[in-house]
């Protein structure tokens, strides 16, 4: 979280919201220490996340829990921030949609292969496939 963020609600960054757990880290503890209950993020700022390795986090975590992972995403709010991680916040939409469309793509098909204009995808394996 960049220290120069300002809260669009008004007042600094609460220390809660900027010093979250990772959502992939804390969501494979609870899927190994539960049986029953859904797991999800609230939201996962996709623009600030590679595709590939977001798609096998999420499949792995469903694998763990047995099919109760749900993805939350979100394209992000705070420019400073997106900008720290390679992302044009302008252009955040489009490139949360095609890691979407990229990420489902590797969920989905036995070889997997993408071409957006922000996300380039050669044909590539990712197992395991979520349920």
């Amino acid at each position: 979280m960049p220290v120069s963020t300002e809260f669009p609600l008004g007042g600094e960054v609460p220390r809660e919201y900027s010093s979250m757990l990772d959502p992939f880290v804390a969501l494979t503890a609870a899927a190994v220490a539960t049986e029953t209950i859904q797991l999800g993020t609230a939201i996962v700022i996709l623009p600030q996340h590679d595709p590939i390795n977001c798609a096998k986090a999420v499949s792995c975590i469903d694998l763990l829990s047995q099919g109760r992972m749900v993805l939350g995403i979100g394209a992000g709010w705070n420019a400073p921030e997106l900008r720290n991680h390679g992302t044009d916040p302008k252009t955040r939409f489009k490139l949360m949609r095609e890691r979407v469309e990229a990420m489902r793509m590797l969920w989905t098909e036995e070889v997997a292969e993408y071409h957006g204009e922000m996300v380039e995808l050669e044909a590539s394996w990712q197992w395991p496939k979520p349920g």
